[in-house]
């Protein structure tokens, strides 16, 4: 059965992204390090949401014309100084909206959950997430759903496939992002390729009980090779 989906990803991403940093400036996400140095791993989501806003519309023409479309609209769904609060309850409505539009979805083809991959590529070299995060889109809209879920490894990446050319994705797509996982992707024969398992809120034994059914049928045991993997500078 193909599962219709109630919305494409980039409503998730624009729903997530604005409400994420609806404060403007991760204010509360700075302040709570309480000083300490936040990990490199943000870098790229903290020059974002801190760009100055008045600089905004230039930086969004330099990306289209660098073909960053990802990048570009990144940017374009966070603000420095914050949204205000009827704009922001705007955006909860379609959250609501948009959580409500997944439950008819399932209730409308009668499945009690879902498997979808966890995340578009296998496990990339310690630090390359800041390059990488849309290849969490996964995880990211079943947050804005509250779904329980759970990770499975099934299977292996094999020798021909650790590779990602981006000369072979659509124009729109060859952007600093697919150079980063085409990179990412060398050295990645014989690492864990997983599923992500589903379900409505307050399914978690549900959402646990399947995973351990496929767990059992699928039988992975193989454990991935030690490699050493360049770090991205």
């Amino acid at each position: 059965m193909r599962l219709s989906t109630a919305t494409d990803g980039w409503e998730a991403v624009r729903l997530y992204y604005n409400i994420m940093t609806a404060e403007g400036g991760l204010r509360s996400y700075i302040d709570a390090l309480e000083g300490e140095a936040m990990i490199p791993m943000y870098r790229n989501i903290r020059l974002a949401a801190c760009f100055p806003d008045f600089l905004r519309p230039l930086l969004h023409t330099a990306l289209y014309l660098t073909g960053e479309k990802r990048r570009r609209f990144l940017v374009k769904n966070m603000r420095r100084d914050g949204l205000a609060t009827r704009t922001y309850w705007q955006y909860c409505e379609e959250l609501q909206n948009y959580q409500e539009a997944w439950t008819r979805m399932l209730q409308t083809q009668k499945l009690d959950g879902f498997l979808c991959p966890s995340v578009a590529l296998p496990a990339f070299p310690h630090g390359w997430s800041s390059h990488l995060e849309s290849s969490c889109s996964y995880n990211l809209f079943l947050n804005l759903l509250h779904y329980p879920a759970g990770v499975i490894p099934v299977t292996q990446v094999r020798a021909d496939e650790a590779v990602y050319p981006p000369s072979d994705l659509p124009r729109m797509q060859r952007d600093s992002i697919a150079r980063a996982a085409a990179i990412a992707m060398q050295g990645s024969e014989a690492l864990p390729v997983s599923v992500q398992v589903a379900f409505p809120p307050f399914q978690d034994e549900m959402c646990l009980h399947v995973m351990k059914d496929l767990q059992d049928a699928v039988g992975f045991t193989a454990l991935p090779p030690y490699a050493k993997r360049s770090v991205f500078k």
